[in-house]
């Protein structure tokens, strides 16, 4: 079975300025945690 991982969602505190390192940090725990894909939705 293969996991994959979507995120809808684009507002986290610290608006436009850390999704940048937000979307790293949720990439690299996901393939710490065996996800085998990430996709998002459009902003």
């Amino acid at each position: 079975m293969r996991i994959g991982l979507t995120i809808p969602n684009f507002t986290w505190p610290g608006g436009d300025a850390v999704i940048g390192s937000k979307l790293a940090e949720v990439a690299r725990t996901a393939d710490e945690a065996g996800f085998d894909q990430i996709s998002q939705w459009e902003r």
